[in-house]
């Protein structure tokens, strides 16, 4: 099973079941937002979802490339077009 590959054995069977289900093959199978929201693991005592959304977005926006990043992006690019058309 995918979460023991990833040492997820620590995880709620609610977590698993839950995330199963956003991934599965199938989209009819999928769980809608409403559905989502209403999962058992996201309605667990003590779950507040605004602070997990702001957490969340806290995360990702420090997880922006950077100005600095961006010229060596663009040095790859221009290295691997180079090659390209030698």
């Amino acid at each position: 099973m995918y979460f023991q590959k990833t040492n997820g054995t620590n995880l709620s069977a609610e977590f698993k079941d839950l995330i199963l289900s956003l991934f599965s093959y199938d989209g009819a199978k999928r769980p809608s937002i409403s559905q989502i929201r209403q999962h058992p693991w996201l309605n667990k005592a003590g779950f507040n979802m605004e602070a997990t959304r702001q957490q969340l977005k806290t995360n990702f926006a420090a997880k922006q490339p950077t100005e600095d990043c961006r010229p060596a992006t663009k040095a790859v690019k221009v290295s691997r077009k180079t090659a390209v058309q030698h």
